[in-house]
């Protein structure tokens, strides 16, 4: 859209004749009834604009750049994509005014897919016979400063362990989301029941001599909560104790793997007679 039909630009000189009509009024610079003056003609570019673009596009992604051999600005419309097909129009406004006029518009239409977003289940561990913790997702990918408000339903997640559910790995599950402008993408996250620590309790003995074996008086330590398994004492029990305060120890090793084996020692004062 050009104000001159010429297709191209060239600078040239070309001879003009003009014919003096009052030899008075150039008689200062006329040499003869003919005056030979050159003028410069100056051609501008035809206009081209092109919009060689990727057209399959996401969303969130912005309209490509159209592009024109002369400055200027381009405005599309529709401004933004959405999901589907659209076609945008863009159209041109040049800077110089005086040669090109506004309006001319060149169009394309873009296929905008569903932009993916990534949703991961929580990772998070327990110890056994514990309340379960909170499962919740974790997004990667909103765009234009979305959220997870603009998802109906939201994504959720779960868990198949329970409170008492065997020490372990348990994927924590996400799905459910709904949305026109995302495609989700699920990872699972994980919950890890560790084992419990059950707890000793062991008194100091009362004094004993160095004639007294160990037995079950001293060596008499009880477990909370109360679980089946195996007290081994060190030293063993009819052990003879030399002068002086010994150290008494004790390993529990449970018989449920869901519980860890603990450890304890106490102080007993052995008298010589």
């Amino acid at each position: 859209n050009k104000k001159t039909s010429i297709p191209f630009r060239v600078d040239s000189v070309r001879p003009i004749q003009f014919d003096v009509i009052d030899d008075n009024i150039y008689s200062d610079f006329v040499i003869d009834d003919n005056l030979a003056i050159d003028l410069v003609i100056l051609w501008d570019n035809l206009l081209v604009l092109s919009w060689d673009v990727n057209t399959n596009l996401y969303y969130g992604d912005k309209i490509p750049n159209a592009s024109s051999n002369i400055s200027g600005i381009f405005k599309y419309n529709p401004s933004g994509l959405t999901v589907g097909t659209t076609n945008v129009d863009a159209t041109f406004y040049p800077t110089n005014k005086l040669i090109y006029n506004d309006g001319d518009i060149i169009s394309k239409t873009f296929t905008v897919n569903k932009s993916p977003l990534h949703v991961s289940g929580n990772t998070i561990s327990k110890i056994y016979g514990e309340d379960n913790p909170d499962f919740y997702v974790i997004y990667s990918g909103f765009k234009n400063n979305e959220n997870e408000s603009v998802l109906t339903p939201k994504p959720t997640a779960t868990c198949s362990a329970t409170q008492f559910s065997n020490v372990g790995n348990y994927p924590i599950i996400p799905s459910g989301g709904v949305s026109p402008n995302y495609d989700f993408i699920y990872y699972n996250g994980n919950l890890t029941i560790q084992k419990a620590k059950p707890t000793i309790s062991w008194n100091n003995p009362f004094p004993i001599t160095t004639t007294d074996p160990l037995t079950s008086t001293q060596l008499n330590a009880t477990v909370s909560p109360l679980l089946t398994g195996t007290f081994t004492y060190n030293p063993p029990l009819g052990t003879l104790l030399p002068k002086g305060t010994q150290t008494l120890n004790v390993t529990f090793v449970p018989s449920d793997a869901n519980w860890d084996t603990v450890q304890d020692s106490v102080n007993i004062v052995v008298m010589e007679i």
